[in-house]
């Protein structure tokens, strides 16, 4: 299987190169609503997460393809650590017989942070 490498693009309207990234379909849903704050270079770029949104994409600012690879490298980086951060704390399902256990807990007070008692 091949790695693709992102690389920053060539914009048509501009001498600046643009970063694009496809948002994971795993994580789309999560996302919708959101807005990341994506690093670019000392500054950020608000990117909000709409219906239509199929992946990030912005300008690097930078026509010089040395600085533009560091600021994709660091949007990368950001983005990435978003995606894990959702990834780990997605919810879990539980059985019938683990929520039995955990309502149980909970009513005796040893599992409750911060419990009255």
């Amino acid at each position: 299987m091949r790695l693709r490498i992102v690389a920053p693009t060539k914009r048509k309207d501009s001498g600046n190169l643009q970063f694009e990234q496809r948002i994971p379909a795993d994580l789309r849903e999560r996302l919708l609503g959101m807005t990341l704050e994506v690093p670019l270079g000392g500054d950020i770029v608000p990117v909000t997460i709409t219906e239509k949104t199929r992946s990030i994409r912005y300008s690097l600012r930078a026509a010089d393809a040395g600085e533009a690879k560091r600021r994709q490298a660091e949007a990368v980086a950001y983005l990435e650590g978003v995606y894990a951060n959702l990834r780990a704390n997605a919810p879990i399902s539980l059985t019938h017989r683990q929520c039995v256990a955990l309502s149980g807990e909970l009513c005796r007070g040893e599992g409750a942070v911060g419990s009255a008692r």
